[in-house]
């Protein structure tokens, strides 16, 4: 095993868990310090899968190392192929069905451009709750504008709960279409600053807000 480059032997030496780069034999890995949570800005383009047999670019080609490399790690749930934003990978699979389970109750914010602009009927039908087809019925939504044209909008989606496209098809229902749609919020986890293709380790606060232990 080397950490930092350098080879050790002690089983007793110190690493920090976060910022040592650890390889087993030329693969790089990441430490086991309990349930591992990644927070990830999915670019555009990419599928959520590890692995496709059609050959399209999956997450995982697009996760930097270590974190590619570690192949116990999973998304938590999807985020469709044309949509980009946070998405957070586990180690846990117990971890991931709480996460994602309706009971959580863990709010995903994300920012949409829609065209046309939604007039102020889908806004509150968006607000108590609309049909989007298949006799389905989306719980209410927490909805800001946050800038309008007179074509098109970006405006603030706040969901309780995560159904196939649901945004997507929230937009189709109310005559307009999604241009682009980022996750900007799971939970207490905020994309921030995280550029497009980068990574990082849930923090402390990070993970407590999950129901997680520190480490």
């Amino acid at each position: 095993m080397q950490v930092d480059g350098e080879t050790v032997r002690d089983l007793d030496r110190w690493i920090d868990p976060v910022q040592s780069r650890i390889t087993l034999d030329g693969t790089v890995v990441l430490p086991r310090t309990g349930t591992a949570i990644v927070v990830f800005n999915k670019p555009r383009g990419f599928i959520t899968t590890l692995s496709d047999p059609e050959g399209r670019p999956t997450v995982r080609d697009a996760l930097p190392e270590p974190f590619a490399s570690d192949r116990a790690l999973r998304p938590v749930g999807r985020l469709d192929r044309a949509s980009a934003g946070l998405l957070l990978f586990t180690d846990d699979t117990d971890v991931a069905e709480r996460l994602l389970s309706p009971a959580t109750k863990l709010e995903k914010e994300y920012r949409v451009k829609v065209r046309p602009a939604l007039d102020l009927e889908a806004l509150e039908a968006w607000r108590r709750g609309i049909d989007i087809g298949d006799e389905t019925k989306t719980a209410p939504a927490q909805v800001e504008v946050e800038k309008v044209s007179p074509k098109s909008a970006v405006v603030r989606v706040t969901l309780k709960e995560g159904r196939n496209r649901q945004i997507r098809r929230m937009a189709e229902a109310s005559g307009s279409r999604v241009e682009w749609l980022v996750r900007v919020r799971f939970g207490p986890i905020e994309l921030g600053e995280l550029a497009p293709g980068e990574a990082r380790i849930a923090d402390t606060l990070e993970r407590r807000g999950l129901g997680l232990p520190a480490r």
